[in-house]
């Protein structure tokens, strides 16, 4: 049954589809590019059919599902210089299975939930993210994640991109544009992940403009395309022995600028030592509605969206316990029934990284109810079960048992948000944010971590104070201290340049991004953040030294 759960996941990734902006004419190039509006809301509804014919231990199985769902796909954010776009998916999807086993036939029927979030590009192609390190995290040596464990304990990275693959949202597969404008009959090449039992498997996809038409009215461009396992895919040990080969049909509305119809036909072989057969799924959706949400409605989904989307960053920077506390944050403040079981789904996701001992996060099944842990565990459920009082009546026992806990800035975070949000006690929520900034503020004063320097700084930007977090993030910049990592010290410098942006001081912005591009700090992340700090400087008028 494990098997049918994991290959359910290609559904979720393969149905996402987004509007295109074209000038149709028969004879003449077509310049494709994807547009996006804050709160456009695209309604699809799609079927399909899975089987499986695998043998595994020496013993076969056979398994027919039929498949059914809709998706709400919500743009939420656009950024007015590049036209990429942060994009909501929200995915209902039902299947109905009878399975052949040497037990005998077995029948089963399942719903599923999940929020996915993602960015993409005018071409349809996924936004790279731009990952923040982990806190407590020494800064890694190079090529020291490549290794392999000499103990051999499964690597992290595949655990993370079993959980990802469910909710985040990826270029897919017949939806990446070219980026010349292109002529019916002409084709263009791309690589995007597919998910697979689970993960995302990389393929390579040759699309064709087939066909400009005209049906009812409107103007269709038809889009086919080939999809084989690409060669990256295999240097993912998760992935060795399988092979995936299918079609794709796409259905853009050019007058609307929007995906109308699609259709794919998937086929996974696998010749693994422990296990063989194949997979195939055949599925379609098209668009039932095109509207625009409500200013409410849009302000809760961005929400919902904003905490998958920091979530996913979180678990990229090794840090999936932060990623579930700021999805049970999130929790606590949504109202949309249908939105929080895609949110808790995404949680569940994450959970799994962390159950299966990925991050080195102890998950102990005997909790003393008394200890920080259990006091925490006690109030995560309360909130679960919307007991409101009760989870901050827990967090507050905690505070007061344990006042030098690890525990003790989460509990600060989650009790005053669900006072502010849940309870409407603004005194209370504003006494518990107070504790924490005094909690940083004395950190910070001990000088034994200069870290809580930079998040004291980051603690007078969320409580609204730009002016003290630019003279702390400049006091942490100061510091001279090996101990730091150089990337830490770069996004200390871009969040300055950015207050300093903010409180209307250009020049010392200017000058702040610059001081950025010179900081001695060779890592990918970095290079990202020294990108966008190029942008800013061009943006605001002079050129990078």
């Amino acid at each position: 049954m494990k098997i049918v759960r994991y290959t359910l996941v290609i559904v979720a990734l393969a149905v996402v589809a987004v509007g295109v902006s074209a000038q149709p004419a028969q004879g003449q190039k077509h310049l494709l590019r994807y547009q996006y509006t804050v709160g456009q809301q695209l309604g699809y509804e799609y079927s399909g059919t899975l089987s499986q014919k695998m043998e595994a231990g020496g013993q076969g199985y056979e398994t027919e599902a039929t498949l059914s769902g809709n998706q709400r796909l919500v743009t939420v954010e656009v950024d007015a210089e590049s036209g990429a776009a942060l994009l909501g998916a929200l995915s209902t999807q039902t299947y109905d299975m009878t399975a052949q086993t040497p037990q005998g036939e077995q029948k089963m029927s399942q719903s599923m939930s999940v929020l996915q979030a993602g960015r993409l590009d005018p071409l349809g192609r996924t936004v790279a993210r731009v990952v923040e390190p982990k806190e407590e995290a020494e800064e890694a040596e190079e090529g020291e994640d490549e290794e392999a464990d000499e103990e051999g304990e499964i690597d992290d990275m595949p655990l993370k991109k079993m959980a990802l693959a469910q909710v985040e949202i990826h270029g897919s597969v017949g939806d990446v544009l070219p980026e010349e404008a292109v002529a019916v009959g002409e084709s263009w090449k791309y690589t995007v992940p597919l998910g697979a039992f689970g993960m995302p498997l990389d393929c390579d996809v040759e699309a064709t403009l087939a066909e400009v038409k005209t049906e009812e009215g409107r103007t269709l461009a038809v889009i086919n395309g080939t999809i084989v396992s690409s060669e990256a895919g295999e240097e993912n040990e998760f992935m060795e022995g399988m092979d995936l080969t299918g079609t794709v049909t796409v259905l853009l509305d050019l007058d609307r600028g929007i995906g109308v119809e699609k259709s794919m036909k998937v086929t996974v072989n696998m010749d693994e030592e422990y296990m063989t057969g194949e997979i195939v799924l055949e599925i379609s959706g098209k668009v039932t509605s095109v509207e625009t949400l409500q200013e409410g409605a849009l302000k809760e989904f961005a929400e919902a969206v904003g905490a998958v989307d920091a979530a996913i960053n979180l678990v990229y920077q090794d840090d999936a316990e932060k990623a579930v506390e700021t999805l049970a944050v999130v929790l606590t403040k949504l109202t949309d029934e249908e939105l929080k079981n895609g949110v808790e789904r995404a949680k569940t996701a994450i959970e799994s990284i962390l159950r299966m001992g990925a991050f080195d996060f102890d998950f102990e099944e005997d909790v003393d109810p008394d200890s920080p842990e259990g006091l925490m565990k006690a109030a995560e459920t309360a909130a679960n079960e919307e007991k409101w009082a009760e989870a901050v009546a827990k967090y507050r026992e905690l505070l007061e048992k344990y006042p030098d806990d690890k525990h003790v800035a989460e509990a600060l975070i989650m009790a005053a948000s669900i006072c502010e949000e849940r309870l409407g006690d603004q005194a209370a929520a504003a006494e518990l944010r107070e504790k924490l900034l005094s909690l940083r503020q004395e950190k910070a004063a001990a000088g034994a971590d200069p870290m809580e320097t930079y998040k004291l700084a980051a603690s007078y930007a969320e409580a609204g104070d730009p002016e003290k977090a630019v003279a702390t993030y400049r006091e942490f910049l100061a510091i001279e201290d090996e101990t730091i990592p150089a990337n830490r010290r770069v996004m200390a410098q871009w969040r300055l340049a950015g207050l300093l942006e903010q409180l209307g001081r250009p020049d010392e912005a200017r000058k702040a991004y610059q001081d950025l591009l010179e900081m001695e700090a060779e890592d990918s992340y970095s290079a990202k953040v020294k990108e966008r700090a190029k942008a800013k400087i061009e943006k605001m008028g002079a050129g990078a030294q």
